[in-house]
């Protein structure tokens, strides 16, 4: 879990391959420890932001200026938050740790079924002959 923050580093083998033995659910390792420490909301990370809303949403916020402030002041109160809780150590928390890691394979398996759903649908719709063409 230190490694999705970027508190740790991965440990490297005489290969210079990430240690992946000490646990399988390692697939979202963050790549430097400060991109976690160091969060800021820049253009990247607000394009990331309104990309993964669902499109009422974001073209409810993107009309109106002040609630789209709002929502850029929101999440960097949480940023802010995180960055508390980091430096409080909350992440040695086993509870905390459990959570967290729990929380990610949920992301990962919605993001998986909805994926997987729009395909069988577009397949189921569309049909393999149009999508050959």
């Amino acid at each position: 879990m230190k490694e999705l923050l970027g508190l740790e580093k991965p440990e490297a083998d005489q290969t210079g391959v990430a240690d992946e033995s000490s646990d399988a659910s390692n697939w979202a390792e963050a790549t430097e420890k400060k991109a976690a420490l160091n969060s800021q909301i820049d253009l990247d990370y607000v394009s990331l932001l309104i990309d993964n809303m669902n499109q009422s949403e974001r073209e409810r916020i993107l009309a109106d200026p002040e609630l789209f402030k709002q929502v850029i002041e929101n999440e960097a109160n949480s940023l802010s938050a995180i960055a508390a809780a980091i430096g409080n150590n909350l992440i040695e928390d086993r509870n905390v740790e459990f959570l967290m890691r729990r929380g990610a394979k949920s992301i990962l398996r919605e993001s998986y079924l909805t994926g997987t759903s729009i395909n069988a649908i577009t397949f189921q719709f569309i049909g393999s002959e149009r999508l050959k063409q």
